[in-house]
């Protein structure tokens, strides 16, 4: 799926929130995208931890291989550990239904 179909696509899913969808909770979007995208591989964690030099990344759940998780870095401003929740969620969306799982 094309990025600006996909970023869309969310957007009109998140319309009728109303004013309640600003700020955005990505952690819950994230936990919920895949019923949108009709896919059988969740979101099913989100994790922060203190690193450094590491903004975050998404992979493949270690005890499911059917589910992913989002890590981010808690080292940097709440901010840009909302963009990189939101960024790897974008990967997750665009690419990882093209990953062997």
């Amino acid at each position: 799926m094309a990025g600006a179909k996909a970023a869309l696509q969310i957007s009109r899913w998140i319309e009728p929130w109303g004013d309640a969808r600003f700020p955005i909770d990505v952690d819950s979007l994230a936990k919920h995208c895949h019923t949108m995208f009709e896919r059988d591989d969740p979101i099913t964690a989100i994790h922060g931890a203190p690193w450094k030099g590491v903004d975050g990344f998404l992979q493949r759940h270690p005890e499911n291989a059917k589910e992913w998780l989002i890590s981010y870095s808690t080292s940097v401003c709440q901010e840009r550990q909302l963009f990189t929740k939101a960024h790897e969620l974008g990967h997750y969306v665009l690419h990882s239904g093209k990953q062997p799982g």
